[in-house]
């Protein structure tokens, strides 16, 4: 998908339904590849979940990694900052 964030990665927060996830899909279809976070996970299709927007976003071309987090955690924001390093920054697969 080509657009103005191409290259770029972006962290959503509370992006499993609401206006987070409405800017997490508006990211990925400029271009960024998004990891898409929230306290909301299920494998369940058709519920709103972080799982739920991130396949959107997939299926839509975009790129888009999942994370739980409960932004009110540091360790759980420390291990979404390091996952999205590791899968998104180093990573060549992605």
């Amino acid at each position: 998908m080509p657009g103005q964030l191409n290259g770029k990665i972006a962290i959503v927060t509370g992006s499993s339904r609401g206006i987070g996830k409405a800017i997490a899909k508006g990211f990925a279809k400029e271009g960024a590849k998004v990891v898409v976070c929230g306290r909301t996970s299920s494998a369940e299709p058709g519920v709103l979940s972080i799982e739920g927007t991130a396949q959107e976003i997939e299926q839509e071309g975009g790129q888009a990694l999942a994370v739980a987090c409960d932004v009110t955690s540091e360790s759980d924001v420390n291990a979404l900052v390091e996952r999205a390093l590791r899968e998104c920054v180093r990573s060549t697969c992605w």
